[in-house]
């Protein structure tokens, strides 16, 4: 319904949540592979194993995701207008993509036990992670035709 307000056509959003959902997790995949690969220390021990390349994780997945998240919505803009999108929904999808990922950590967290593991569903935070890019993207556009 944004999108119609926004005069966005189904093959335009469709586009944008298609690359923004693969290359968020694509680049999101590959910065925290990287940050684990430079945070890691293989002369640190611990009682449950080695931590050590967890802040990279931590720290690179997110980033990833961000620039993923941004970088599909800028490509499907470019190639639907032919011209770059403007900054503020660029940032707007940043956002919505960190308030997912706090939000999905926070609950994720909460509802850790041993008693009842969640299994396949977990993997609704795919295309959730997708359609957040998208609608902070749809938050910052304006409501003049493209």
């Amino acid at each position: 319904m944004l999108a119609q307000v926004r005069s966005i056509s189904a093959q335009r959003l469709l586009a944008a949540f298609l690359l923004a959902t693969v290359l968020l997790w694509g680049i999101g995949a590959l910065l925290g592979w990287l940050g684990i690969l430079i945070s890691y220390n293989p002369a640190a021990g611990g009682y449950v194993g080695n931590w050590s390349g967890f802040a990279g994780a931590v720290i690179g997945a997110p980033l990833g995701g961000m620039a993923g998240g941004m970088l599909g919505i800028a490509l499907a803009e470019r190639a639907f207008t032919g011209c770059w999108p403007r900054p503020l929904p660029l940032a707007l999808t940043a956002v919505m993509v960190l308030v997912l990922a706090g939000f999905t950590l926070a609950i994720f967290s909460r509802f850790n036990s041993v008693e009842e593991q969640a299994g396949r569903a977990v993997f609704i935070v795919v295309p959730l992670f997708g359609a957040g890019a998208v609608l902070g993207w749809l938050l910052g556009m304006s409501k003049a035709p493209t």
